[in-house]
């Protein structure tokens, strides 16, 4: 099961819940492909992003059969899985993500990491100015927040790659939500002697509110203090940036989106997140090989485009950090009171 991401118990309890909505038959009462079939060619195409031509040829089906099993599945996905595994969380799943965040990276009375994730695309001519990024290649924007599992509760596709994430996030229901106080319990809990929100904790490119925690702007004038403070909460931050990386790892359609309209794009962004989250909560094996696609097509940038170099390191970066991640995890646990805060 390689190459569809997952175990074989896996796959086939994918399968049975998606059973309702794709178990029928068609127009003209010829029995479609079998519903297994159809799963396995759509996880085939998100997992390796190989072209439907070379699918159908692997499967012995044609070319439009690939591109509308992809498409239904993914909406399958997103109609009968998010709501089950990615969706906004209960005052009681709020008060374990605490409990987790606290015990595993020593953070406290905080629910959870938001980043943006971009994803290349083919931008149409006419929108290419609205889809070029600050580094001058085209993309989507996906908004997203994880728990202290790396397992997304919120996520929001199909932004233009020039917007910034301050600005994304200002237009979000996620927004609106932590705003009005929805998001968390009424009246707030108590933390450090008086009612406080629980925090999200965002990078420097968010806007600072009660409710969303980011570094001190590094200027050489920061205290010891304060440098710690940027150190602990960049450290529990990394929980979403391996996130992303295992996710664009494991569904590898997310590098490159060349064959998909803009349309249909966040439905197949979402499905990818949804899948993420079975993949994780049911214990699938992840394998460090798939890191390696993402770094060799980093190298595949910096030759076609040297000014994008920085994208190459960062990459880097991000993969040693997942190993080293990982590493810590099986050695300690995260017990590391150095860290606490």
């Amino acid at each position: 099961m390689e190459k569809f991401r997952m175990s074989k118990e896996t796959f086939f309890y994918v399968c049975n819940q998606l059973r309702p909505k794709l178990a029928h038959q068609s127009i003209h009462f010829h029995p479609v492909l079998p519903l297994e079939k159809r799963v396995a060619v759509a996880l085939w195409h998100l997992a390796t992003n190989v072209e439907y031509q070379i699918i159908s040829l692997l499967f012995g089906v044609g070319p439009s059969t690939v591109q509308k099993c992809v498409q239904e599945v993914s909406y399958a996905v997103v109609l009968l899985l998010k709501p089950v595994y990615l969706h906004l969380p209960s005052e009681k799943e709020l008060e374990n993500m605490v409990c987790i965040f606290r015990a595993r990276w020593r953070f406290p009375h905080c629910i959870g990491a938001l980043d943006s994730l971009r994803i290349p695309i083919n931008a149409p001519l006419h929108l290419s100015a609205d889809y070029c990024n600050s580094q001058g290649w085209h993309s989507i924007l996906t908004q997203a927040v994880v728990d202290g599992l790396g397992q997304f509760w919120d996520v929001c596709a199909g932004f233009p790659g020039s917007m910034e994430n301050s600005a994304m996030l200002e237009s979000l229901s996620l927004w609106v939500l932590a705003r009005d106080g929805y998001l968390f319990p009424n009246p707030p809990k108590h933390f450090m002697g008086r009612a406080q929100k629980y925090v999200l904790l965002g990078d420097a490119s968010y806007t600072l509110q009660d409710w969303i925690l980011k570094p001190y702007q590094e200027d050489g004038k920061l205290t010891q203090q304060q440098l710690q403070f940027n150190y602990c909460l960049k450290r529990v931050h990394s929980v979403i940036e391996n996130a992303f990386l295992r996710l664009k790892a494991r569904w590898q359609f997310l590098l490159k989106c060349d064959d998909c309209s803009l349309d249909l794009l966040p439905t197949m962004i979402l499905a990818c997140c949804t899948l993420h989250n079975v993949c994780e909560a049911h214990d699938n094996p992840f394998n460090d090989e798939w890191l390696e696609v993402i770094q060799q097509r980093s190298q595949n940038l910096v030759t076609l485009c040297p000014h994008l170099w920085t994208t190459a390191v960062l990459s880097k970066c991000e993969i040693s950090c997942a190993s080293t991640l990982k590493a810590v995890e099986k050695a300690d646990g995260y017990r590391d009171s150095d860290h606490m805060l």
